[in-house]
């Protein structure tokens, strides 16, 4: 217990970063999600690209659905070899949904800001809390 004792000012923002994204968001955990317009129309524009790998097996980069036509890197192409995509769902968002992972390694990553900063641990802490 003594050495993890000068730890503890490092470990314990850690889970109250934890604890404050399961207050916030209780709602997440029952699949509820806000609607959001941009996200739906997202998806229409994307159907011409999910049609195709759904067809084909192979990813379109091009797609006519937007404006005249544009590329599709950017919305709905999947890249399977993206090893980040992993890190980032379960390193760093610990598998969380997604607005409670998002909202928790906001926290994380203020929290290292400012521990980079050389300021102290706890008011470190209280930043993290207010960046969130």
């Amino acid at each position: 217990m003594n050495k993890l004792k000068p730890y503890f000012p490092y470990l314990i923002p850690i889970f109250v970063f934890l604890g404050v994204s399961f207050a916030l968001f209780p709602d997440a955990f029952q699949g509820k999600v806000v609607e959001q317009p941009d996200m739906i129309q997202s998806i229409g524009k994307n159907n011409e690209v999910h049609e195709f790998r759904d067809k084909t097996g192979e990813n379109s980069l091009w797609n006519n659905a937007i404006f005249s036509g544009m590329p599709a890197f950017y919305a709905g192409t999947e890249f399977n070899g993206n090893l980040l995509r992993h890190l980032h769902n379960y390193g760093f968002t610990l598998g969380l949904p997604v607005i409670i992972g998002l909202f928790f390694l906001t926290m994380l990553a203020g929290y290292i800001l400012f521990l980079s900063f050389r300021i102290n641990p706890w008011l470190s802490m209280l930043g993290a809390l207010a960046i969130g």
